[in-house]
């Protein structure tokens, strides 16, 4: 982001909650680098929104299935076939398995290998659902919105350490 918006992309609250989060995975981003765009893992990830309409408040969550979303969000799928795919909000698995959706991610990603499974962990606080999916050639993760959802701790995603050590770890090889 850095890139487009300037160093003030490094202080957003929304960026500094994921570099936290991968930091607790084992996986820290490092945002300098030798050319002050991090190393080749920081290099690999990508941002993006299913929506087109850039916008940071959902008004209407239907409009993720609308064609034009639905579009722009297997066009990015398509250019930069993902290993690993990790959705920022709790909905947008379930909208992955839309039928106006799916069929289309398989014939980019290949064949689900592993159905949607659904992790809740044992924690003092609010427990929140985090979903795994796998396909021949992508893992999708999903995690709630790190800004957005009221309750979320730090701690809490911390707990999900083991699975995305690995799944990160087997993305690096």
């Amino acid at each position: 982001k850095s890139m487009r918006y300037g160093d003030v992309a490094w202080t957003w609250r929304y960026d500094q909650r994921i570099k936290k989060w991968f930091a607790s995975w084992g996986h820290p981003l490092n945002e300098g680098g030798v050319d002050g765009f991090g190393d080749d893992f920081d290099k690999s990830i990508t941002q993006t929104n299913w929506s087109n309409d850039c916008g940071t408040e959902v008004e209407d969550y239907d409009k993720f299935l609308a064609d034009e979303h639905v579009d722009n969000f297997l066009f990015h799928i398509e250019e930069l076939k993902p290993k690993v795919l990790i959705f920022m909000g709790s909905k947008l698995i379930d909208y992955l398995q839309n039928e106006k959706v799916k069929s289309r991610f398989m014939d980019i990603v290949g064949p689900e290998i592993e159905g949607k499974t659904m992790v809740q962990k044992p924690f003092s606080g609010t427990q929140f659902k985090v979903y795994f999916q796998k396909f021949e050639n992508c893992q999708v993760i999903c995690f709630p919105h790190p800004s957005g959802t009221i309750g979320l701790s730090d701690e809490y995603i911390k707990l999900f350490q083991e699975e995305m050590e690995r799944i990160l770890s087997q993305y690096k090889k």
